[in-house]
Parts: C-alpha cells; structure tokens; sequence
C-alpha cells in the first residue's frame, strides 16, 4: 500500500469515496489520477483541541503509487 494523502478521518473518506484528484495544469481542471485505485483510510491518532472537541486524524492509502502515476502525467498533487 502507497501513502497518498493525511489529514482527518472525514476528509480521507470523501477523497476515498471519490477518488484521488491531482490538477492538470494545461486544462486547469482536476481529475482523478486512476480510476483503478483502491482506497484504504487507517486511524492514525485521536486528540482534543482546547474546546474539548475530538479529532481523529488518518492516512490514505492506495493499492497505486498515485504520486508516481500523477507525476507522469503531468498532474499537481
């Protein structure tokens, strides 16, 4: 599994769920890297900010190395 993107649990899913999108800087429009990737969101760590209110952070991982694939075709992470 390929690291693609951390951040908190609620934004890794709903790049999961969409797919992973880079810029194409000539279109200047974004588009899925691959459309063939597999997601996966691992739980990294939980804590609380200083309201009390919980955040979970997690990686997002693909069964692609969508770095490599987008850098090839020419897409801006």
């Amino acid at each position: 599994m390929f690291e693609v993107f951390c951040g908190s649990k609620e934004t890794m899913e709903m790049i999961a769920s969409k797919g992973a999108r880079g810029l194409n800087p000539k279109t200047m429009k974004w588009q899925v890297i691959d459309k063939t990737a597999q997601y996966e969101v691992r739980e990294d760590k939980r804590f609380l900010d200083e309201e009390g209110n919980e955040h979970i952070m997690a990686d997002l991982l693909s069964n692609l190395d969508l770095r490599t694939i987008a850098k090839e075709k020419g897409l801006i992470l």
